[in-house]
């Protein structure tokens, strides 16, 4: 896979999905590893669905609609 597939697949986002069949999920994996793009991406996605998972608890008061 190279970089442009994986953007055009939304590779990032299937794969944190569990959405691609296992050998695109294998060829993912072996660009991702070569690809500090994706790598990046993919770090911050995963660290996203995980602030998502947690409720995104958040200590201050909530902002007021004007």
């Amino acid at each position: 896979m190279t970089h442009s597939d994986a953007v055009r697949t939304l590779a990032v986002e299937r794969y944190l999905l569990d959405e691609m069949p296992e050998i695109e999920r294998f060829a993912f994996e072996e660009h991702y590893f070569d690809c500090v793009v994706c790598a990046d991406d993919l770090r911050a996605a995963a660290t996203l669905r995980e602030a998502v998972k947690g409720g995104l608890v958040n200590d201050r008061a909530p902002a007021k609609v004007v």
